[in-house]
């Protein structure tokens, strides 16, 4: 997978709010399928698209979370490259922080967070309004939540459509090259934390934004009810600890309430209280 193309650093103060933007964001790989539809979009897949100046660009996708106005996903490729934009409400026009500022200001209500990049919304963000988490946690990731991830000096950031219990689904601006956009990616999960997207390994997950305005999430699964000072390895057979149990042939993984197994293929063996139990 090619690494992504030069980043362009653009600074330049907000209307009102005396803050300071950048335009970088990571843009990586490059390889070709077609479409600009805004509706249901392939996940990891390329949409080939190019705006039309640095201020007119196609939208590619739509972020909707369910219960809040639905933000577009728009095209940051110019005549194949990099589109170099103009500063806009929120970021430059139409960098990764732009959709994230807009979804958090516009369709939530919550305040903006500034930064000279991606990689500094994590210390950025009013800790009135948000719970910042740099690891797995009792928060169980939600639609509405930023991903920032450090990496090619500005870093990266997306907001998350849908969890499963393997994997996280977030939409993004200005993700690749050669006239290609990746609007709707993921990136695997790993107890209630992240990875690096799809595709893009360069780029390391750094923090998880929680917007409070959209309410503290619940723990599912078999873990849901284990306290963190009980986390550890329970097979599914268990009931010990607040364990919920699960299928006898498979090991779970509880950290802060969130959930994650594999398979046993020899079998589970349930260990006594305080010790982890294990695959056999």
């Amino acid at each position: 997978m090619p690494r992504p193309s030069g980043l362009r650093a653009a600074l330049s103060l907000v209307p009102v709010v005396a803050v300071v933007f950048a335009a970088g964001c990571s843009a990586p790989p490059d390889e070709e399928e077609s479409g600009t539809s805004s509706e249901a979009l392939s996940v990891d897949a390329a949409v080939h698209c190019s705006c039309s100046s640095t201020t007119s660009c196609p939208v590619i996708g739509t972020l909707a979370v369910p219960g809040h106005k639905s933000e577009p996903i728009y095209c940051n490729q110019l005549y194949g490259s990099m589109n170099p934009g103009v500063q806009g409400r929120y970021a430059w026009l139409y960098q990764c922080m732009e959709l994230a500022n807009r979804w958090l200001v516009d369709g939530l209500g919550a305040p903006i967070i500034p930064g000279a990049g991606a990689h500094e919304m994590c210390g950025n963000a009013d800790r009135s309004a948000y719970d910042v988490y740099y690891g797995s946690s009792s928060h169980v990731p939600m639609p509405g939540d930023v991903l920032v991830w450090d990496g090619y000096t500005y870093g990266h950031v997306g907001v998350v459509a849908s969890v499963s219990p393997s994997a996280i689904t977030f939409a993004n601006q200005n993700f690749g090259s050669g006239g290609n956009q990746y609007p709707m990616l993921t990136t695997p999960r790993s107890g209630n934390f992240f990875g690096s997207p799809w595709g893009d390994a360069g780029l390391r997950a750094k923090c998880l934004i929680h917007p409070k305005k959209l309410g503290a999430s619940a723990p599912s699964g078999p873990c849901k009810g284990v306290s963190p000072v009980n986390d550890g390895k329970y097979c599914g057979a268990s009931r010990q600890l607040g364990f919920a149990g699960g299928d006898p042939s498979t090991l779970y993984t509880c950290t802060g309430g969130a959930t994650s197994s594999v398979h046993c293929s020899g079998g589970c063996v349930v260990a006594p209280a305080g010790q982890n139990d294990h695959c056999r």
